[in-house]
């Protein structure tokens, strides 16, 4: 059964203050998905054209370099040196390069980009991801929880500095949570409903986020997780009688490999020089990884001797990511996220934390914690903060 109700199952009644009239009710969203677009537009130029931002301006030196094969050489893209789409460069996934270099491909004929105004370009994308993000927030939130939770959610999520501030670059963290958000919300409805469409559309956006930054790695836990998840609800352990494996299971079992395929499948699709060029890709994905271990000095990553593992990241978040009292309620929300999904047996909550703790205690661990990194996790915090509030409400 879909947990449209979690909070009104634990014995909540909704207040009469949660009542609005229809026409408000149907208008929020929207209303807040154009104030959010308008926050993340204003002031783009920023930098004045100067490219301030240093990863900024090299996904768009790479993205520049790119280019499209003529259409009677299409076989050059199987020659890792000869390909004009091979990016030869890794440290993050190919395909925002690919995204923008689209872009350009429809605007160049009427305007001759060059790098700032392919950094333009760049940041509309990114905004338009983040607003998107506002939007898979507000739907999960009410899958999760309800209505209610979905749009303070998303007025949370709306209103984080973090979220305003990044989509302001045209960077890959904008991005990389969009597919993470709506991966997870697919997630969640294999947990519940488990529906061949959502493994493979789950399965999408899994191997979206991986071409974007690899990263992303945790998102196959939860993967894993809502089937096994969809199985145990179809077919608990206590109904099974004999030593047989359920049918159900096999079934549930064959979409986890319709996934995983899916994953696979689209990975290729978005980001083929990954395998293509794998030495190229895994030289330049282990210097990342040596990078954020402090195994390789840079300048840059000096700031961060004597941070102490994730302290610094929750500190870091609720101060400046999101501001107090709404870092607060975040970082509490997951506690009580956490205790909402063991103490009422919530499937969906489970799925949620099936990443969100993976990727923290990975991320958190990290000797090089720039802020950005919080970012795929936010919006769930917010979810769950915004959950524990209404549950707050109802109760007193």
């Amino acid at each position: 059964m879909a947990e449209t109700n979690i909070l009104q199952s634990a014995g909540l009644a909704r207040p009469s203050w949660t009542t609005v009239q229809p026409w408000a009710n149907k208008a929020a969203l929207p209303l807040l998905l154009v104030l959010a677009l308008a926050m993340r537009l204003y002031g783009i130029d920023w930098d004045g054209g100067f490219l301030f931002h240093p990863d900024e301006r090299a996904i768009l030196m790479n993205t520049n370099d790119l280019a499209w094969p003529s259409i009677t050489n299409l076989g050059v893209l199987f020659n890792v040196d000869e390909s004009p789409l091979n990016p030869r460069w890794f440290p993050y996934g190919s395909f925002p390069l690919y995204v923008l270099k689209f872009a350009d491909a429809l605007i160049s004929p009427f305007n001759d980009l060059g790098l700032v105004g392919l950094s333009r370009v760049g940041r509309t994308l990114s905004a338009l991801a983040d607003v998107a993000t506002i939007y898979v927030v507000y739907l999960l939130a009410r899958k999760l929880f309800d209505r209610r939770v979905g749009l303070l959610a998303a007025t949370f999520t709306m209103l984080a500095v973090i979220h305003i501030q990044l989509s302001h670059f045209f960077a890959v963290d904008t991005f990389q949570t969009l597919f993470a958000v709506t991966s997870v919300y697919f997630m969640v409805r294999v947990a519940l409903e488990g529906r061949l469409r959502y493994s493979l559309l789950a399965g999408v956006f899994v191997a979206l986020a991986l071409a974007t930054k690899v990263s992303s790695m945790p998102l196959l836990a939860p993967l894993v997780m809502a089937h096994v998840f969809s199985a145990l609800r179809q077919a608990p352990i206590a109904s099974i009688s004999s030593m047989r494996v359920p049918a159900e299971w096999w079934v549930v079992g064959r979409r986890l490999v319709y996934a995983g395929a899916t994953v696979a499948g689209v990975f290729f699709i978005a980001e083929p020089y990954a395998i293509l060029d794998f030495d190229r890709f895994w030289a330049d994905v282990t210097e990342q990884s040596e990078m954020v271990r402090r195994i390789r000095d840079y300048p840059f990553t000096r700031q961060y001797v004597d941070t102490t593992p994730y302290i610094y990241h929750i500190k870091q978040l609720a101060l400046f990511g999101l501001g107090l009292p709404l870092g607060l309620v975040a970082w509490a929300g997951l506690g009580y996220g956490a205790y909402a999904a063991i103490k009422r047996r919530s499937l969906g909550l489970l799925v949620v934390l099936s990443f969100v703790v993976p990727f923290f205690l990975i991320t958190g661990s990290f000797d090089v914690k720039f802020l950005r990194y919080m970012l795929p996790i936010t919006p769930f915090l917010l979810i769950y903060g915004s959950g524990m509030l209404i549950a707050g409400l109802d109760w007193v």
